[in-house]
């Protein structure tokens, strides 16, 4: 157990950094993360502590089973389409999601103390990150060179350090439920000490992203809490709040400040019509997971930079991305299996995974690595296994 701690307590460390921990494989088109080597050390040195016996065991993994008993069918079904080396490379991102599945298993093997340390190194690693978030708005405005890095063009927003708003935007807001729901008190008493130190520095940089998304799944988590606390003030105070911030915010010359931008609606739009597109022509079990830049690319969905391109491996939609790549057996699966995840769940568990899911619906916010090692961290330190 010490050596998964150690692993873990690393991982916690890096989160912060983001992408400036990127490992790219060009080979096999893909990136690997610093905190990958050490999920798959701490998945190691969970298994030889408890064996398969460790996963049989785990009620929520009998429920994420035959996701990934869909996903590895769909994989070997396309081997004739894609290539070996193509599957290989998308066996590999299902490998990363079934090794990410050990975080759960090691934290809920934790006792109580050990479980609220780590909830609170934590948010103290989303906090960190949304810190290194401000900076880099007010050092580094101009995202727009790393355009020929096959990055977006961001002007005037947070990017941070997972240079992309919309993600970085839910790893803030993932931190600002956390601390919410900690210190309830402080929050209901309005501790001004608390709240500018700990809270501001968040709020601040999520809505510095400019990503409507995010601000849509803030309103949703305002709504959560304030349900689950059975407390109306909290919704009109919160979302008030967040509307007066919304009309407030500075409009610069940039078109990514714009909250009414038509651009990026039609993008998504467009992104929602190639995935479907791809769906109706895997219906079943999809293209594989995943093998959803292939896919795009047989289409002539992507360009030139098709093997480079951040976003040509995913869709803008992480259900439809499921549809496109494990098909309708696939996402049913996964539906069921986020079923019994939220099944008699507590505060903590509704306002970080509703929000996320209603996220999900315009990025592909369910298989980002940062916020899979997030919720699977909250997931095991509120088990009471």
């Amino acid at each position: 157990m010490n050596l998964s701690k150690t692993f873990l307590f690393l991982i916690l460390i890096i989160f912060p950094l983001g992408q400036l921990v990127r490992l790219p494989l060009g080979w096999l088109m893909v990136n690997i993360y610093l905190q990958d080597l050490f999920v798959l050390g701490l998945a190691v040195s969970f298994l030889k502590r408890e064996g398969l016996k460790g996963l049989r065991v785990s009620k929520l993994f009998q429920s994420f089973r035959p996701f990934l008993i869909i996903s590895v069918l769909s994989l070997a079904i396309n081997i004739p389409v894609w290539g070996g080396r193509n599957t290989l490379t998308g066996s590999l991102y299902l490998v990363r999601y079934l090794a990410y599945f050990f975080i759960f298993l090691t934290v809920e093997g934790f006792n109580q103390g050990e479980k609220k340390q780590v909830l609170k190194m934590l948010f103290l690693s989303g906090w960190l990150a949304a810190v290194l978030g401000l900076i880099q708005y007010f050092i580094y405005p101009d995202f727009r060179s790393w355009e020929l890095f096959n990055w977006d063009p961001h002007l005037y927003r947070v990017v941070g350090t997972f240079w992309d708003p919309g993600f970085t935007g839910m790893i803030y807001l993932q931190a600002l439920v956390l601390i919410v729901i900690l210190n309830w008190s402080k929050i209901k008493n309005i501790n001004w000490r608390f709240f500018s130190f700990w809270v501001l520095p968040i709020y601040l940089a999520l809505v510095l992203t400019y990503s409507r998304s995010v601000y849509l799944a803030l309103l949703i988590a305002i709504g959560v809490i304030a349900w689950f606390k059975k407390t109306k003030k909290f919704f009109l105070v919160g979302s008030g709040i967040l509307l007066v911030t919304i009309i407030f915010l500075p409009r610069l010359s940039s078109i990514g400040t714009k909250i009414e931008r038509r651009d990026s609606v039609y993008s998504r739009l467009e992104n929602w019509r190639h995935s479907l597109t791809i769906v109706r022509q895997n219906p079943l079990l999809g293209v594989g997971f995943n093998n959803y830049r292939w896919a795009q690319k047989e289409a002539g969905f992507l360009e030139d930079d098709w093997e480079k391109n951040h976003a040509g491996a995913g869709a803008d939609s992480s259900i439809l991305f499921i549809l496109a790549t494990t098909g309708i057996f696939g996402l049913i699966a996964y539906l069921l299996f986020f079923k019994e995840l939220l099944r008699g769940s507590g505060l903590l568990i509704l306002a970080t995974f509703i929000p996320w899911l209603i996220h999900s619906f315009f990025n592909n916010s369910l298989f980002y690595p940062w916020l899979i090692i997030w919720g699977w961290i909250v997931l095991g330190a509120v088990s009471d296994r």
